[in-house]
């Protein structure tokens, strides 16, 4: 089997879970949600770059164990796991790096009486290289967000959570390190633009609810008609508007410092901070005990260390 799969990457925070819905709402789309497929969950194929017998059923393992949309997955988990098994059992050769995840996507297609399947996983904006390497005709729409906003979204977002989450997000986040993140997922947007142009389509989040947006995604990954229709979105860390948090200058000030090339080519300008010296040093102070914080809950990929997954961020 042999099919491209089509892909939403860029920023977290940044409106993929809600391109999700709507192209599931879709009578001829199912988006599966985050696979981590190519990123975190990847598992490297041997010299021929194909799988065993023995991976094939680990990467099907990992699939169906992913934390999913009960609408798309959770619901009909037994049913899928029941055909991803009768697959497995029938393999009488190696198989290519993306044929499990093109037969999860037709399992998933089948199971719900529709015709084109869409991955989306944000950090896969990482790994464009790899995934153009086993799926070369993949298309890819990429999410971009405001830095200002993102900073926002990323600093509150466990606003809506329950006490354990909101204590973890508000034990973790420092503005550095939310900087860091919108510069590495900016970088890595504007890498794969330049290097894979007509497979790659950067979108703004602020436009996502556009009519005109909806209508260059459906063309770019060949969607059928109907048109796709925008969504009451439901899922922003901010429902009350007249309770929403602000910056503080101090998040204004590291974003500038860390990321200022990055917002002058996106903005063209960065937003003033005014940011006194003593939060300055105070912020500085807080940093080594955020970053252990952060250590501690912090997810890579096999084979990588925490380590090197955080100096990825300083070198991009």
């Amino acid at each position: 089997m042999s099919s491209r799969i089509n892909f939403i990457v860029g920023m977290p925070r940044a409106g993929t879970t809600y391109l999700t819905k709507v192209l599931n709402n879709h009578p001829n789309i199912v988006c599966s949600g985050e696979t981590l497929y190519y990123g975190r969950k990847f598992v490297t194929p041997n010299d021929s770059g194909n799988y065993s017998e023995k991976e094939v059923g680990m990467i099907f393992n990992n699939l169906i164990n992913q934390s999913w949309d009960p609408k798309i997955i959770n619901d009909a988990k037994p049913k899928i796991k029941k055909e991803l098994d009768i697959y497995h059992a029938n393999i009488s050769k190696e198989v290519t790096v993306n044929t499990p995840l093109d037969v999860f996507g037709k399992v998933l297609c089948d199971i719900h009486n529709k015709e084109q399947f869409i991955e989306k996983t944000p950090h896969h904006i990482q790994y464009i290289n790899r995934i153009k390497k086993y799926n070369p005709e993949a298309k890819f729409i990429a999410l971009v967000r405001n830095p200002y906003t993102f900073m926002l979204s990323y600093k509150f977002q466990g606003q809506q959570k329950n006490e354990v989450v909101r204590s973890i997000f508000e034990k973790i986040y420092h503005p550095i390190s939310c900087a860091l993140v919108w510069r590495k997922n900016y970088n890595a947007i504007s890498t794969a633009k330049n290097n894979f142009p007509k497979d790659v389509l950067v979108i703004e989040t602020e436009a996502l609810k556009s009519n005109q947006t909806l209508a260059d995604i459906q063309s770019f990954f060949y969607i059928k008609s109907p048109d796709l229709k925008p969504i009451t979105k439901d899922n922003s860390s901010f429902k009350n508007e007249v309770s929403k948090p602000v910056l503080e200058p101090i998040d204004y000030f590291w974003m500038n410092i860390i990321a200022g090339q990055q917002i002058t080519a996106h903005l063209g300008q960065k937003t003033k901070s005014n940011a006194s010296l003593s939060a300055i040093v105070k912020s500085l102070i807080q940093l080594p005990i955020v970053f252990f914080r952060f250590l501690n809950v912090l997810e890579v990929g096999k084979g990588q260390s925490k380590f090197q997954y955080l100096l990825g961020y300083l070198k991009r």
